[in-house]
C-alpha cells in the first residue's frame, strides 16, 4: 500500500463561542445484550460533553419510568471543564423482567447559576434480546478504568450435549485487530462455518484509533471475561 503522489490535503476550520450545555452522545452508548430475559452484565457507559462556558456538575442518573434501577458507577458526582468530554459509567438493575427499553435522563448543575437542578433529555435505547447459544454483548471494566465490552460466543447445543461431563472447557480470546468494533454482524457470524467448536470464544472491542492500539491492552479484557462463561454454560 502507498501513494503516487505526494498527500496534500486541504483542511478549513471554523470556530465559534458554544451556547450548549451537557451533550450526551447517545450514538455512543455501550450497553449488555439481555440473554434468555436476564442482562449479561450490569455495567453501561454513555459519553458526556460540556458544551457550555462554565463548569458542569452532572450530580446522577435516574430512571424516567421507574423500571429499572440505575446509580453512577464510579463517583456520587461528576465534575466536567467547558469543552470537556469523558464516557459516564453506571449500573443497571432490572426490576422488571420484561424490560426491553431503557429510558433515563442525567442531573446535573452549572456554576454560574443557582443550585438548582438541571436534565437533560431523555435518552432511549432498544436493548438487543439474544439467546443464550448466540453470540452476545456484555461489558465489563477495563484496565483503562472505562467500560468496555466484548462478543462472547457460547459452544453449541449440539457441543456440550455430546460432550463429557465436567470438561474443561476452553476460552479462546479472539485478537481480531486493533481499532475494530466487535459489535458488528461481522464479528458475531465470524465462526459460523464451524458451529460446533467445544469452547467459548471471547471478541473484546477495540479502544482506540488504529495508530495507538496496543494489543497487550486487549489481552487484559479478554481474560476480564474468562470467569463469565462458567455462570452460561448451566443456564
Amino acid at each position: 500500500m502507498g501513494g503516487l503522489v505526494y498527500p496534500d490535503i486541504d483542511i478549513r476550520l471554523e470556530a465559534a463561542i458554544s451556547r450548549g450545555s451537557l451533550a450526551v452522545l447517545e450514538e455512543k452508548l455501550i450497553v449488555p445484550d439481555i440473554v434468555n430475559g436476564i442482562l449479561a452484565s450490569h455495567l453501561a457507559s454513555i459519553p458526556v460533553r460540556n458544551e457550555s462556558q462554565t463548569n458542569i456538575n452532572i450530580m446522577g442518573i435516574e430512571c424516567v419510568d421507574q423500571a429499572f434501577g440505575i446509580v453512577m458507577a464510579a463517583k456520587p458526582s461528576v465534575q466536567l471543564s467547558p469543552g470537556q468530554s469523558r464516557p459516564l459509567s453506571f449500573r443497571l438493575a432490572f426490576s422488571k423482567v420484561s424490560v426491553t427499553v431503557l429510558k433515563f435522563r442525567l442531573k446535573y448543575t452549572t456554576d454560574d447559576q443557582s443550585p438548582a437542578i438541571s436534565y437533560t433529555r431523555v435518552v432511549i435505547y432498544q436493548l438487543d434480546l439474544r439467546d443464550q447459544r448466540e453470540p452476545h454483548k456484555f461489558t465489563f471494566l477495563h484496565p483503562s478504568n472505562t467500560i468496555s465490552y466484548a462478543i462472547l460466543r457460547p459452544p453449541s447445543q449440539l457441543a456440550t450435549l455430546t460432550a463429557a461431563a465436567n470438561v474443561a472447557w476452553p476460552v479462546v480470546v479472539n485478537l481480531h485487530g486493533a481499532g475494530l468494533e466487535a459489535d458488528s454482524d461481522q464479528v458475531r457470524r465470524m465462526f459460523d462455518n464451524a458451529p460446533d467448536l467445544r469452547g467459548w470464544i471471547v471478541s473484546p472491542t477495540g479502544m482506540t484509533s488504529w495508530s495507538s492500539d496496543d494489543w497487550r491492552m486487549h489481552m487484559l479484557p479478554g481474560w476480564n471475561g474468562i470467569d463469565l462463561p462458567r455462570s452460561r454454560l448451566n443456564r
